[in-house]
């Protein structure tokens, strides 16, 4: 039996991925030979599809996991990890694979992110080195983030299977037909510092001020416990008659109706370990304008890219966009790899 562990994970691109699983699990007759453990603050009806002795919800945290593993561990050939972070007890002669999706852990220079948070991020980092055994398999999405592993954590290169894993079929071909004259633009993403919202508003901002003769409008989805800053800067705009849109925490429904009339995502993101949306509104049919950074071209041949981190170059990259119909699609490279995860784990 293969035990899913998906301590820590609760919210965000880890939700939506382990969500995925779930439902692969299920889909492929899987869920008598997989055991789920789960983060007690994961909320998600996908659970409902697991049958309830294949299951167990546990409060996160290092000694409740060592101590699962501790009484448990012996039940299980191989072990899935979730969420970067090995297993807590030696797993010796057994098929481990720990599926790393946080790069922040890796590299967290040039983030936004606050010094405490790169120094706490630095002290999990160690602890992962610590719970490192050599004969454990890492999984990854990105030949970026492989890259990083190696170089960061010490990883031997034999030992990193580059594996994305999505699921982005609800939202194929959904942008057919949007509007041309009234140009929409879509960044999917949460508050996080890294995420680097101040500097795409300032840019908007600019880049309205320079074309007020064109309806433009830009989309956000940050909920209501987002930086304080970033949503009375929104609010700003707003009152300026700026057209800023937030939509606040979005269901994959509400996402799909986004992506179906926006022209563009647009997404500054200065770090990411994968960045779903990219490939969500590739294959919606969105064009992409985004940072001009590693993590994206591992993804998407994007139709405009920007410096994040200097507003005349988003402003200047915007402008362009004005010309759709002229503009280069995005086209998407990456393909799903989800079997490989179950057949390295020698699971049929």
């Amino acid at each position: 039996m293969i035990l899913i562990d998906s301590i820590y994970i609760n919210k965000s691109g880890g939700k939506i991925l382990l969500e995925y699983i779930i439902d692969y699990v299920v889909e492929k007759k899987k869920d008598d030979g997989v055991f789920f453990l789960f983060d007690d603050r994961f909320c998600s009806d996908k659970v409902n599809k697991l049958n309830t002795k294949q299951y167990k919800f546990l409060k996160s945290g290092s000694i409740n996991r060592f101590l699962f593993y501790k009484n448990y561990s012996n039940r299980y050939n191989s072990f899935i990890c979730f969420a970067n972070v090995p297993p807590p007890i030696k797993i010796i002669d057994k098929s481990v694979i720990v599926y790393f999706h946080n790069v922040l852990l890796l590299d967290s220079n040039n983030s936004n992110l606050k010094l405490g948070i790169k120094l706490l991020l630095s002290l999990k980092k160690n602890y992962i080195k610590f719970l490192n055994n050599a004969n454990y398999t890492w999984a990854v999405q990105t030949q970026n983030v492989s890259d990083l592993l190696e170089s960061k954590i010490g990883i031997e290169k034999s030992k990193i299977l580059v594996c994305p894993i999505f699921d982005v079929a609800y939202f194929k071909h959904c942008n057919i037909g949007v509007e041309e004259n009234n140009l929409n633009y879509l960044y999917v993403a949460d508050g996080s510092p890294q995420k680097n919202h101040l500097n795409l508003l300032n840019a908007w901002s600019l880049f309205v001020q320079n074309n007020n003769n064109k309806n433009l409008t830009l989309h956000l989805t940050l909920d209501e416990n987002s930086s304080k800053e970033i949503l009375d800067k929104i609010q700003l705009l707003i009152s300026t008659r700026v057209s800023v849109i937030n939509h606040g925490w979005c269901t994959i429904n509400q996402i799909r109706d986004l992506y179906k009339k926006c022209n563009y995502l647009v997404y500054p993101s200065l770090a990411e370990s994968f960045g779903l949306p990219l490939i969500e509104a590739a294959v919606s049919g969105c064009n992409i304008i985004c940072s001009d950074l590693p993590y994206v071209f591992e993804v998407v041949n994007p139709s405009l890219v920007f410096n994040p981190n200097n507003i005349e170059s988003i402003v200047k990259a915007l402008s362009r966009s004005t010309d759709y119909k002229n503009i280069i699609p995005t086209i998407l490279k990456v393909e799903n790899k989800i079997d490989l995860i179950f057949n390295t784990n020698s699971y049929v």
